[in-house]
């Protein structure tokens, strides 16, 4: 029995001392401060953690003073004090009795509670009559650091051959409440180069960075030949810990462009008219100047259209030429066809030259022109008034057109009607007419079918000129296809709960698939708690002694 005894007070030493070898608590830092007053039986939380009030200082004899008011009979000694039950995610943790002498700390140092305030030792709440003692007390948690990397270039574009190099700052800032030590931090420069040719500059460590603190370092690279533009990606790794030994990373990235300065003198343009009318045309220029001192070799230009256009001549838009001497220019054109209206315009995409100077090889690329193509946009939209219907039940089929362009038209409408359907009443068509803009027009008819089947209507089309004043050339333009279920009279129709299971069962899927990301993306979150090295040997070691103790009993 002596022997276990001795066992169990040897491991509660060690447990302390090894929780003691954990962190220095004259380095801890507290943030976070939640403030609350109560009295007997109430409480307050913050966060995770929340005190009651148990009980205060016991009630004392009053009198009356000469102003005539009732305090504390000074016979009796009244020392301000409360017994409060702390709390942690809703489970009793302690036990402890505050006064304004020091606060409690729980063993961890992960928070602690002080007592900044009780009523005066005179006033009459200590008197048994009017006994209301109350205590302000604050929680507090322990600061934690907070690390942000930024890196940081004198401009967000070079030009190559002009510019020589690049200079880049990494700022490291500690955006928490409590200091962070042993911080390392890695800079990738990607394919860059560093202008002194030590990589040892890429990597900087900083022995401690204060809260709300940065640390720095500069680094200088080299800008490359280029041939073509192009984007470097810079991006920056830290970590370091706290004062338990806790680890912190994080990181970022910043881009730095490196453009070609042969830009300068030779240049490529395209370009068109920026308003038609639909039913013309668009004449495209494409121009390549040599403002420079060196003769161009070897040009290939290649350019291509928007999908809402098409040639009006057969080509294959890609061009070479041989060479272009100093003030030179070339130049060629083609047309172009809209196949539609928009009135804010379509971006006409970039011609791209592949050029030779000096017997290095570039890329060059033009302007994107945007030209505005007006004219009418007609809408055509056919609906029922019901997807399931009895058969011989009426099943209203609405016609609806509109103009939502920027000219008027003349329309024309016609419906089909499927087979084993028949019309009942109204009209199929809408003859001739003038659209004006946002005006809609249309028509309705009721149709119905006495056998079952499930059927898609087809579509209705409409006709339209593409400009009034252009004459009579017609456009054609079809609207949606609506389905109807037609259903004998002893089934019944489906409900819209019916058809909306499915849907719902799905999102229920997609829900639980997403709930069930979080879950692994909020458990890949926690941070393991620190374990001191070699402590689980030691345990392993006290485990056996205390059987070989117990065996002996």
């Amino acid at each position: 029995m002596r022997i276990l005894y001795i066992l169990v007070i040897f491991l509660f030493l060690l447990t302390g001392i090894s929780k003691a070898a954990d962190f220095n608590k004259n380095e801890i830092e507290w943030d976070n401060r939640t403030q609350g007053t109560l009295y007997r039986g109430e409480s307050f939380s913050s966060d995770q953690y929340a005190v009651r009030a148990v009980q205060f200082f016991g009630p004392v004899p009053g009198i009356k003073n000469l102003q005539g008011n009732i305090v504390p009979d000074p016979d009796f000694i009244v020392n301000p004090s409360v017994n409060l039950e702390i709390y942690k995610n809703g489970v009793f943790i302690t036990e402890t009795i505050l006064n304004m002498s020091g606060p409690y700390i729980d063993p961890d140092y992960e928070y602690r509670v002080s007592v900044i305030e009780f009523p005066i030792r005179s006033s009459r709440e200590w008197v048994y009559e009017y006994y209301k003692p109350w205590a302000k007390i604050i929680i507090e948690k322990r600061a934690k650091p907070e690390l942000e990397v930024r890196i940081i270039t004198e401009k967000d574009l070079y030009t190559s051959y002009s510019d020589s190099k690049i200079h880049a700052r990494v700022n490291i800032i500690n955006k928490g409440g409590a200091f962070v030590k042993n911080v390392d931090v890695n800079l990738n420069i990607g394919e860059l180069k560093l202008a002194s040719n030590d990589l040892r500059e890429l990597h900087k460590s900083f022995q401690r960075i204060d809260r709300h603190a940065v640390g720095g370092y500069d680094v200088i690279m080299y800008i490359p030949e280029l041939t073509e533009d192009r984007t470097y990606l810079l991006s920056a790794d830290v970590k370091g810990y706290d004062v338990k030994g806790l680890e912190y990373t994080t990181s970022n990235s910043s881009n730095v462009t490196v453009k070609t300065e042969f830009e300068h003198y030779f240049r490529l343009s395209k370009s068109a008219k920026d308003r038609i009318y639909l039913g013309d045309n668009d004449v495209v220029k494409i121009i390549a100047s040599n403002a420079g001192v060196y003769d161009i070799y070897n040009i290939t230009i290649k350019d291509s259209i928007n999908e809402n256009f098409e040639l009006e001549q057969n080509s294959t838009l890609e061009w070479n030429i041989p060479q272009l001497k100093p003030g030179q220019n070339w130049e060629t054109t083609y047309r172009i066809m809209p196949l539609r209206t928009d009135i804010n315009g379509f971006k006409i995409p970039e011609a791209i030259a592949k050029i030779t100077v000096n017997d290095r090889p570039y890329k060059v690329t033009s302007e994107e022109p945007n030209i505005i193509v007006n004219g009418p946009i007609i809408l055509l939209n056919k609906t029922v008034d019901k997807e399931f219907a009895y058969i011989n039940e009426d099943v209203m089929v609405t016609v609806s057109i509109n103009n939502i362009g920027n000219i008027p038209t003349r329309v024309e409408v016609k419906d089909m009607i499927p087979e084993g359907v028949r019309i009942v009443s109204g009209e199929t068509s809408l003859g001739a007419i003038f659209l004006e803009l946002n005006e809609p027009r249309g028509f309705s008819y009721i149709i119905r079918r006495d056998t079952e089947a499930e059927i898609q209507l087809p579509p209705a089309m409409a006709n339209f000129t593409d400009i009034v004043i252009r004459g009579e050339k017609w456009s054609k333009i079809l609207s949606n296809r609506p389905n109807i279920t037609f259903l004998d009279t002893s089934k019944p129709k489906p409900t819209s709960s019916n058809l909306g299971l499915s849907k719902e069962m799905n999102n229920s899927t997609e829900n639980t698939s997403q709930n069930a990301k979080a879950s692994t993306m909020n458990s890949n979150t926690v941070k393991p708690t620190p374990v001191v090295p070699g402590f689980e040997i030691i345990m392993a070691f006290i485990m056996l002694l205390f059987a070989a103790a117990l065996k002996r009993r």
